[in-house]
């Protein structure tokens, strides 16, 4: 998992049975150990800027599988991938997501990447 914001912010990241809760700010790797299913990840803005964008990533073996971006007062990313396959679950932030897994709309882009 990779967050990129300049303030701070706070969620939960890696495997459904075992999730974990931090609170950090700016650029943050967040790795997932043993990874062997599905990882999620829910992170939230902290405060009410709308002129930083707060960007959520996650990764396998060092390539993009999807990525999240808010640019909303205390906004939230919310993504979800197959740790084996590689394989888009789902994903979303306060404005949506299309089942095509890209969308933007209120400042707030959803993205895989292939």
């Amino acid at each position: 998992m990779h967050v990129t914001y300049i303030g701070g912010y706070k969620g939960t990241y890696g495997m459904l049975a075992d999730l974990r809760t931090v609170q950090s700010s700016g650029d943050r790797y967040f790795e997932i150990v043993n990874a062997t299913g599905c990882i999620r990840d829910s992170f939230q803005m902290l405060d009410s800027s709308t002129t930083h964008v707060f960007t959520v990533e996650i990764y396998k073996d060092g390539k993009l599988l999807m990525q999240g971006s808010v640019s909303k007062r205390y906004g939230t990313v919310t993504l979800s991938a197959d740790a084996i396959t590689g394989a888009v679950q789902s994903g979303n932030g306060t404005a949506g997501i299309t089942a095509a897994m890209t969308t933007v709309a209120a400042a707030q882009t959803i993205t895989k990447t292939s």
